[in-house]
């Protein structure tokens, strides 16, 4: 995954183009851009990721800009959000104005960006109840969004072990064995090594060691 978040930059800078994405494996799944050739997005941008193949299951966006309702609707989604998801974010232009009623649900995800201010900008990679994994990159004001936007990559790995019928002889009754488990990683882009392990559960079925998603 790569993640870039942008700022816009009228005051003192005039339209100079800013662009803004999410990647997953190298395949831009979102982006977005001031004075450029893509949509704005403005506001607070999430990307729903299935860990398993990389994927995208949902994208959404909430104008935390203009709509007084955006930070509720964005509070609600992640908390709804089920045990275990991966979520990838990402601003775009200005997300702090109505920002104020989801900054509890960001950190309780591990995303405090109660010190954002205006046309400040963050970007995140999480994993829903376990908010001391999150990577978070943010930066502060409007000025620093425009030399030094948030900008960082993570890899996610793991291994999967599926559940298994094993048949056993004529006086033994058949045995289900199965483990399920997988250890997420994340590697921010950083000039100080880091890692991250997340752990997340999806059901599988197979016969005699077999796995079928």
């Amino acid at each position: 995954m790569e993640v870039l978040a942008y700022g816009s930059n009228v005051e003192g800078y005039g339209c100079i183009p800013r662009y803004g994405y999410i990647k997953l494996n190298t395949v831009p799944v979102w982006q977005a851009s001031w004075c450029g050739r893509f949509p704005q997005y403005r506001g607070v941008n999430t990307v729903l990721v299935d860990p398993f193949n990389c994927s995208v299951q949902e994208s959404r966006r909430f104008d935390t800009w203009v709509d007084t309702n955006g930070a509720t609707e964005l509070s609600n989604y992640l908390k709804q959000m089920k045990r275990g998801s991966i979520v990838v974010g990402v601003t775009a232009d200005e997300p702090s104005r109505f920002l104020a009623d989801a900054l509890r649900a960001l950190r309780e995800l591990g995303v405090d960006v109660a010190n954002v201010q205006h046309r400040g900008s963050f970007g995140f990679v999480a994993q829903k109840c376990f908010p001391d994994k999150t990577v978070l990159r943010k930066v502060l004001t409007e000025a620093e969004s425009n030399a030094n936007p948030p900008h960082f990559k993570a890899t996610v790995t793991g291994t999967i072990y599926c559940k298994t019928r094993i048949l056993a002889s004529v006086s033994a009754p058949n045995v289900d064995k199965w483990a399920l488990s997988a250890d997420i990683r994340f590697r921010p882009k950083s000039v100080v090594p880091h890692s991250v392990h997340f752990r997340f559960r999806r059901a599988a079925v197979g016969k005699f060691g077999g796995c079928r998603k």
